[in-house]
C-alpha cells in the first residue's frame, strides 16, 4: 500500500513538473520576438515590458490584415508599410541613443536588402505589383522575426 502511494505521489510530481516545463516553452510570437529584441538591444526590464506591448500590437495588427493578401493586395501592402513604420517609430521611442544606433544600422541593412530584391525582380521583368508584393513579404518576415 505504501509503495502504491509513493508511486502515485511520484507520478503526480512528475506530471506537475512536465506541465510547468511545457507551460514555460509555450511562448507567444510576441514574447519570442521580444526575447530576440531584448538580446539584440540589451533592453532593460522596463523597455522589455514596453517592447512586449509593441510586439503584441504588431502581431495583432498582422492578424487583422492577413485576409487582405487574398482580397485586396494593394491595401494589404499599404497597411503592411504603415504597420512597419508605426512599429519602428514605437520602438525608437523606447530606445536610448546607443540602442538607436543599432536600430539605424539594421534599418540601413534592410533598405539594402530591399534594394537588391527590387533590382533583381526588375531585371527579371517583374511587374510593379509583383515587386511590391515581394517587398511586402520581406517586410512581413522582418516584422515577425523570420528574416
Amino acid at each position: 500500500m505504501m509503495n502504491i502511494m509513493k508511486n502515485a505521489i511520484l507520478s503526480l510530481a512528475m506530471l506537475l513538473l512536465a506541465a510547468v516545463a511545457f507551460g514555460q516553452t509555450e511562448r507567444t510570437p510576441a514574447h519570442q520576438m521580444t526575447d530576440v529584441l531584448t538580446e539584440k538591444y540589451n533592453l532593460t526590464e522596463d523597455q522589455q515590458a514596453q517592447m512586449l506591448t509593441i510586439q503584441q500590437r504588431t502581431f495583432d495588427n498582422l492578424e487583422e490584415i492577413a485576409h487582405l493578401k487574398k482580397s485586396d493586395l494593394t491595401l494589404h501592402i499599404q497597411k503592411m508599410r504603415a504597420l512597419k513604420m508605426g512599429m519602428e517609430g514605437s520602438i525608437e521611442l523606447i530606445l536610448n541613443e546607443e540602442q538607436k544606433a543599432i536600430l539605424r544600422q539594421e534599418k540601413a541593412e534592410f533598405r539594402r536588402q530591399k534594394s537588391v530584391l527590387y533590382s533583381d525582380l526588375k531585371a527579371k521583368g517583374a511587374t510593379q505589383q509583383q515587386i511590391d508584393f515581394q517587398i511586402c513579404q520581406l517586410e512581413e518576415a522582418a516584422l515577425t522575426g523570420k528574416l
